[in-house]
């Protein structure tokens, strides 16, 4: 029973992280191409949004991380390197959504004004969607065998078994 219902938890927290992550990431590329094309102000009224999600990114991602922890007793984390190339994943991406949401607090609509800022989030964005992205291939591929993005996990030298 306590299996069943740590392995929801872990499923659910870290699929709502991966989406809402997704979703800031999406909102500051849209908010970059309306920069680029002169709808600032339209790019400014993306600031909250992208604060909102990453917030809530950040709670998903801590349940993620914790039932991860909750996982160590079992020697999973040691056992498997999917399990561990997951788990630096969601790590590194809480890091990388925690210096987006920092600097969304910070600044607000400034971000979109001052073009420093705007290059430190345009790239946070993509960074973290790469991790994000490596994260669900890693988990797809523990699920199902086989993930589209075989090419990036072999690139990053997780172990892929031999068919």
């Amino acid at each position: 029973m306590s299996v069943a219902i740590h392995s929801a938890w872990h499923s659910m927290s870290s699929h709502f992280a991966v989406g809402f992550a997704m979703g800031a990431s999406l909102l500051v590329i849209i908010g970059l191409i309306a920069k680029l094309i002169g709808k600032r102000d339209f790019a400014e009224k993306l600031s909250y949004p992208v604060h909102v999600m990453s917030l809530l990114s950040l709670f998903a991602l801590i349940l993620a991380c914790a039932s991860a922890v909750i996982d160590f007793p079992t020697a999973t984390f040691a056992a498997s390197p999917w399990f561990r190339f997951k788990t630096t994943m969601a790590i590194l991406s809480f890091f990388i959504y925690a210096a987006m949401y920092y600097v969304f607090m910070l600044k607000r609509q400034e971000v979109w004004t001052d073009n420093a800022a705007t290059a430190y989030v345009v790239v946070l964005a993509i960074v973290g969607g790469l991790t994000i992205s490596l994260l669900g291939a890693a988990g797809g591929y523990m699920v199902q065998g086989h993930s589209v993005l075989d090419f990036l996990l072999k690139a990053f030298g997780v172990p892929m078994p031999r068919a």
